[in-house]
């Protein structure tokens, strides 16, 4: 029996005949598996890309360091025995399974999966002015807005209050002067919809 990590020779047995050891180049490493206790940002939008950095332990760096979302498998980066990133590749809206190897051929799933939100879209908001001293309540209407955002009234941001995945609520705020501003719907990753 080997230690839990070790690196040992190679010897090829055919049949009955002696063992050819393989040249020294060819070894075989025993390593702990890794394993992940944090992965952030835990989603992204679909059809975006983005790096996701796992924290865990027993990270090998080597040139298979692989990470997998769903079916698609891409190239780590190592950034310590205990960090790596993982570019995820673009995908349809959805939660994926993700997976890390040290070797590229031996996965270990992650507890979490991976989720690709669809973009949000900010169809109209009701009303569409108020009074410069603020407090008017604007609700945003739209699509796949997520549990949490913040309401953007030109460059200041405001707490919005979700009522449902296609409605937003906001107050606005108090302004120094009269005049337009664009209104948007932001999530806590700075992803907007106007």
């Amino acid at each position: 029996a080997y230690p839990k990590e070790a690196t040992v020779s190679l010897s090829v047995r055919l049949g009955g005949e002696s063992a050819a050891t393989l040249p020294s180049s060819q070894v075989f490493s025993f390593q702990q598996p890794p394993s992940v206790y944090r992965m952030n940002p835990q989603s992204t939008l679909a059809e975006e890309s983005a790096v996701i950095t796992l924290t865990g332990a027993n990270f090998v760096s080597s040139s298979t360091l692989a990470c997998r979302f769903g079916d698609a498998t891409s190239s780590a980066r190592w950034v310590s025995a205990t960090q790596i990133e993982c570019p995820a590749p673009i995908q349809a809206a959805g939660t994926v399974a993700v997976a890390v190897s040290n070797n590229g051929v031996d996965y270990v799933p992650l507890d979490a999966g991976f989720q690709f939100r669809p973009m949000m879209m900010l169809s109209h908001i009701f009303p569409t002015q108020g009074p410069r001293g603020g407090g008017s309540t604007v609700t945003l209407y739209g699509t796949n807005f997520p549990s949490e955002a913040r309401c953007m009234f030109g460059e200041v941001g405001v707490d919005a209050t979700f009522l449902s995945s296609s409605e937003f609520e906001c107050r606005s705020p108090s302004v120094a002067s009269t005049g337009n501003v664009s209104l948007s719907i932001c999530d806590l990753g700075g992803k907007c919809a106007s």
